[in-house]
C-alpha cells in the first residue's frame, strides 16, 4: 500500500557475503548457606552457582533442557523454599510532564503515529498533543544500510484513509509507550549497556512518577534498537546476539523483549498505530549542522521550520562527567541491583537453577578428574566451592590454551582447594539463550576473559566476586583503548567503586600465535587485528591469579571477608597485575570490617613483563 509519495521509509539491505544428571534435579532443600532470593534491597545480589557453556564439547557441558524456566504471571513465585516477591503488573502511560523529561535528556516524543509497511502517517489530528505531531524525519547511523522514517503533519489515519478503499485497517497497540533506542556501535552488546541501557536508566532517574521502581513486570513499555542483522554487518548474528542479550538487561525496565525498530517497517505486520513513539539517542541535525557551520566559520543555511530532521546521536539521555563512561546516578551498584531484580522478575527459580548449575559443574569435574566425591558434603557446602568462569568463543578471539588451563585447574585446584573452572561459550544456541546467560554468569566466583562485549554479562555475578580482563598484545596502533592501566577500560567502567573486584593482566608478545618478536610483527600471525586473533594466555599468570586473589580458606571468594588494601596493592605489583577496583579493608582499621573500594592504577611503563617500544 502506498499512502502518498510524501511518506517513504525506504529499507534497502546490500549483500555481504548427555543432558548430564549427577544429582541435578534439585530439591530446594539444600543449605547453600548463601544462597538466598533478595527482593529491592540495598544489598539484594544474584545467588551463587555455576555456570556452564560448551556447546562444542569441551570440558564441560550442561544441558539447557534440564534449567529451563517455566513463565508465570503469579505475584508469588517459590524460589528454594523462600517465596520471591514480584510486584503485580501496572498500566501506565506517560503524561505530558513525562514527555516533558524525556526531552530534556535529547529525546523526541512523537504522538498518535502509525506505520504500515514503509508508510507512516499519524492516526488523527489531535488538538492535545500537537506539540508532538511534527512533520519529521529520522536518520539512524548504521553504515551500508540507508534508512529513514519520514512523516508529515498534514496527513491522518482518520481522515484520509479509513472506510476508505485503501484503508490498511490499522490496529492500536496495547502496549501505552512505545522508545527508540540508539547509542554508536550498538552491534555490541557491551556498547549497548553503556550507552542505552545506562542512558534509559539515567531517564527513569529522572521522572517524578515512582511506578517503574515496583513495577519490574509491566508490559506497558516496549524498547527498540536499530539492528541492522547479519548481512548488513561484518559481525555474524549481530540482531539476534544483542536483542537477546538486551532483554534480561532491561528487564527492570519493562517485561517486553527488546525488539528491532527496523521490523516495523516489515510489510508482513500490517498496519499499528502507537499512542507514544518516543526516540531517545538522536540529536536536531539542524542544530547539528548550525554548530559545524560556525566552527568552520561557513555562512548559516536557513532551517526549514516545518520538519524536524533527527539524525543519531552517541548515546541515550544526558550523563554525569565523564559522558558514557562517567558514573551513573546512585552510581553502579543500584544499577547492578536494579537490573539483578528485574531479571529475577522476568525469569522463576533463578536461584535453584544457579545452586543446580554449580552442583553438577563441580561434580562434572570430578567426573573428568576420576576422582571420587561425596554428593552430600557438595550440595550440603556449595558457598564453600569457588567457582571460576573462563570465556571462550567458538571463532574468532578463541583462547587457544584454554584446554590446559581447565586441565591444570583440576589437577591443582579441585580437590586441595574446592576450586572448580568452568568453560563459557556464547557463541552456541544454549549460550546465547539469555536466561542461561544470567544463570551462568550469577553462579561464578570470578570471571576470566579477554577483552570484549561478553565481558558485559559479568554484571550478574554477585558482590564480592571477581574479574580478570586480559589485555590483548597489539600489532599496530589500533585497538589502544584496550590497553589502558591509568584507568578502567571500556569493559571495566561498569565496576567502578561497586562491590566487584576488577583485575587487568596485559598480554605481551608471547599471547599472540606464530610471534616471538615483535620487530617482525608484520609477519606475525598474518598481521590480523587484535579482534579477530585468537590468544595464548601464560599458565603461571592464571596460577598466580587463583593463589593470590582466590584461594582462601575460609570459604569462596564472595562468601570471605577481604584483606586490608596495603596487601591487595603490594600483590597486583609483585605479580604484574593492575587492580582497577578492589574492595579491602581500610588500612589502619580496628573493624576489621569496614570494607571500601579503592583503585590502584599503574603507568604501562611499570610492568616488567612487557616489551616496552
Amino acid at each position: 500500500m502506498t499512502v502518498t509519495s510524501l511518506l517513504v521509509l525506504n529499507i534497502i539491505i546490500p549483500s555481504e557475503n548427555d543432558n548430564m544428571n549427577h544429582g541435578g534435579n534439585f530439591d530446594g532443600n539444600i543449605n547453600t548457606g548463601r544462597v538466598k532470593e533478595e527482593v529491592d534491597t540495598d544489598d539484594a545480589t544474584m545467588g551463587n552457582g555455576s555456570s556452564v557453556i560448551d556447546d562444542s564439547g569441551g570440558d564441560i557441558a550442561i544441558s539447557s533442557s534440564q534449567y529451563k524456566s517455566v513463565n508465570t504471571t503469579e505475584s508469588n513465585r517459590t524460589s528454594g523454599g523462600e517465596t520471591e516477591l514480584i510486584p503485580p503488573a501496572q498500566s501506565f502511560a506517560f503524561d505530558h510532564n513525562d514527555l516533558a523529561i524525556f526531552e530534556k535528556h535529547k529525546c523526541f516524543p512523537v504522538m498518535d503515529l502509525c506505520t504500515s509497511g514503509t508508510d507512516w502517517f499519524y492516526r488523527k489530528k489531535n488538538s492535545e498533543t500537537l506539540a508532538f505531531q511534527s512533520s519529521f524525519i529520522v536518520r539512524h547511523g548504521m553504515k551500508k544500510l540507508p534508512f529513514e522514517t519520514k512523516v508529515n503533519n498534514s496527513f491522518f489515519y482518520n481522515t484520509d484513509l479509513q472506510n476508505k478503499p485503501n484503508d490498511p485497517g490499522c490496529t492500536k497497540s496495547s502496549t501505552s509507550n512505545h522508545i527508540v533506542l540508539h547509542g554508536t556501535f550498538n552491534f555490541m552488546i557491551m556498547e549497548s549497556f553503556l550507552r542505552e541501557v545506562v542512558g534509559v536508566w539515567e531517564i527513569w532517574n529522572s521522572l517524578a512518577t515512582p511506578w517503574w521502581k515496583q513495577a519490574f513486570t509491566s508490559e506497558h513499555t516496549q524498547f527498540y534498537t536499530i539492528t541492522p542483522g547479519k548481512d548488513c554487518h561484518a559481525h555474524d548474528k549481530v540482531e539476534t546476539t544483542v536483542l537477546s542479550s538486551m532483554h534480561p538487561l532491561m528487564a527492570g525496565f519493562t517485561s517486553n523483549p527488546v525488539e528491532n525498530y527496523l521490523d516495523l517497517s516489515n510489510e508482513g505486520v500490517g498496519c499499528q498505530c502507537f499512542d507514544r513513539l518516543i526516540f531517545c539517542g538522536f540529536s536536531d541535525a539542524d542544530e547539528d549542522d548550525a554548530i559545524k557551520r560556525k566552527i568552520k566559520k561557513l555562512p548559516e543555511i536557513k532551517k526549514n521550520s516545518t520538519t524536524k530532521r533527527l539524525q543519531p546521536g552517541g548515546e541515550v539521555g544526558l550523563r554525569n562527567k565523564g559522558g558514557v563512561l562517567g558514573e551513573p546516578t546512585m552510581g553502579w551498584n543500584k544499577l547492578r541491583r536494579h537490573i539483578h531484580q528485574g531479571a529475577r522478575s522476568l525469569y522463576s527459580n533463578v536461584t535453584r537453577k544457579v545452586a543446580t548449575f554449580k552442583q553438577d559443574a563441580i561434580i562434572k569435574s570430578f567426573d573428568l578428574l576420576n576422582a571420587s566425591y561425596s554428593h552430600s558434603d557438595i550440595t550440603n557446602r556449595l558457598d564453600q566451592w569457588t567457582v571460576i568462569g573462563f570465556n571462550q568463543r567458538g571463532t574468532r578471539r578463541r583462547w587457544l590454551n584454554l584446554d590446559e588451563v581447565m586441565k591444570r585447574c583440576r589437577d591443582n585446584w579441585l580437590v586441595q582447594h574446592n576450586v572448580v573452572c568452568v568453560e563459557i561459550n556464547l557463541d552456541g544456541s544454549f549460550g546465547s539463550d539469555p536466561e542461561n546467560q544470567v544463570i551462568m554468569y550469577s553462579g561464578l566466583d570470578a570471571l576470566v576473559g579477554v577483552h570484549g562485549s561478553q565481558n558485559v554479562h559479568g554484571i550478574w555475578m554477585p558482590d564480592g566476586a571477581y574479574t580478570l580482563e586480559i589485555l590483548p598484545h597489539l600489532l599496530g596502533p589500533w585497538g589502544d583503548w584496550t590497553q589502558s592501566t591509568k584507568e578502567p577500560t571500556m569493559n571495566g567502567f561498569m565496576y567502578k567503586n561497586t562491590k566487584i573486584n576488577h583485575v587487568g593482566y596485559a598480554l605481551n608478545i608471547t599471547g599472540v600465535p606464530n610471534c616471538t618478536d615483535w620487530k617482525h610483527l608484520q609477519k606475525c600471525n598474518d598481521g590480523v587485528r587484535w579482534d579477530n586473533r585468537d590468544f595464548l594466555v601464560p599458565l603461571e599468570m592464571i596460577d598466580s591469579f587463583v593463589q593470590e586473589f582466590l584461594l582462601l580458606p575460609s570459604g569462596s571468594a564472595t562468601t570471605t571477608l577481604p584483606r586490608q588494601c596495603r596487601e591487595y596493592d603490594e600483590l597486583a605489583h609483585s605479580r604484574e597485575f593492575v587492580l582497577y577496583n578492589v574492595n579491602c579493608i581500610q588500612d589502619g582499621t580496628n573493624n576489621n570490617r569496614t570494607v571500601v573500594q579503592n583503585q590502584y592504577y599503574r603507568q604501562r611503563q611499570t610492568f616488567s613483563h612487557i616489551e616496552h617500544r
